[in-house]
């Protein structure tokens, strides 16, 4: 009997014992599994983790790491790269890693004008955004005309001008066009035939100065007065297609002292001394030269001189008409700058 009992003891230990064998186990299949809807994705995307056991069970209350940090789920990855995410539980074995993998959008920019329809004279400016977010250190390509620097453009010259943007990592923006027309007090009328204005410059009559190798300006003597000047022409034109280019030119007279080296500007302190000899129209059809004698009205008035050719305009008003009435001319805004005429030679005698 006591044999039988020692078996049955036996017996019951190899059972208690198998079963505790099983519950270990059991204990190392608690291991968590991550499950996500997409390893790649784009930036800025978000993912939403959750976490099951090896018999494919939901665990809850699980905590989410990428790249060994703490993070909330769903999370949103907003950089580009490769990113190692594991999921941690108490009672639970951590997760192996899975790589989740963020590529780069590729996004495009949008051009933004300040007006598309402006009057020439003004500034245009850009802002570029790209799927709603400001952009900064873009560039913009005048169609035609190359990169300009900033994000200003000066509107000087009528006519449809096109844009866009670029950016390295960015599309291009689409092209934008901005319509440059002439101010309503821009105009010259030839027999009832209106022109706009769109270019306006002053040309002086220059000499060689063969010993400084120098542009000087080239001084004439009135053959009445014996007072001497420099003579400019003030060009406007209306140049909107070839055949139809149409141009007034103005040519003043600024007396200076014979002994005058420098370019004497038309301005409003010399204006007293600026004389009009004659206003020349050139249109498709016909040209005509008005004397002085044959003006009714000559009003100019320089408001600000141009800081430099071609860098920032000058500002002047003008107001010419005929007695015949014919002509017409009325301007207010900017030339641009002062261009040369060399048609003359100066070879310096020695004394």
């Amino acid at each position: 009997m006591k044999q039988v009992l020692k078996y049955f003891v036996v017996l019951l230990l190899m059972f208690f014992g198998v079963g505790c064998s099983n519950d270990d186990a059991n204990a190392e299949l608690k291991e968590l599994i991550i499950k996500v809807d997409k390893s790649t994705i784009n930036e800025g995307e978000s993912i939403f983790f959750s976490a099951r056991d090896v018999n494919d069970k939901v665990i809850n209350e699980v905590d989410y790491y990428v790249n060994n940090i703490k993070v909330s789920n769903p999370y949103k990855f907003n950089t580009v790269g490769t990113f190692n995410v594991t999921a941690k539980k108490n009672g639970y074995k951590n997760s192996k890693a899975i790589d989740i993998l963020v590529n780069r959008v590729i996004k495009k920019l949008t051009l933004i004008a300040s007006g598309t329809e402006v009057a020439i004279g003004e500034d245009v400016l850009f802002n570029v955004t790209a799927e709603g977010s400001v952009i900064s250190d873009f560039a913009i390509k005048y169609v035609g005309n190359g990169l300009f620097s900033g994000n200003t453009w000066y509107a000087n010259k009528i006519g449809t001008h096109q844009f866009y943007a670029v950016k390295e990592g960015f599309y291009d923006s689409e092209i934008i066009s901005v319509n440059v027309k002439p101010k309503e007090d821009q105009r010259f009328i030839i027999d009832e035939k209106e022109y706009s204005i769109d270019d306006v410059y002053l040309e002086v009559y220059t000499a060689y100065d063969i010993n400084s190798g120098k542009r000087v300006p080239y001084i004439y003597t009135d053959e009445v007065t014996n007072r001497t000047y420099q003579k400019y022409r003030l060009y406007a034109k209306n140049s909107s297609a070839p055949l139809l280019q149409s141009e007034f030119i103005v040519e003043l007279r600024v007396y200076v002292a014979s002994t005058e080296t420098n370019f004497v500007v038309p301005n409003q302190e010399n204006i007293k001394d600026t004389k009009v000899s004659f206003v020349y129209f050139f249109t498709q059809t016909k040209s005509i030269a008005y004397a002085l004698k044959d003006l009714e009205t000559v009003n100019f008035k320089w408001i600000s001189p141009f800081e430099h050719s071609y860098v920032k305009p000058g500002t002047i008003s003008y107001q010419i008409t005929t007695k015949d009435k014919k002509v017409e001319i009325n301007y207010q805004g900017e030339y641009n700058g002062l261009r040369f005429r060399d048609d003359y030679e100066i070879v310096p005698q020695s004394k």
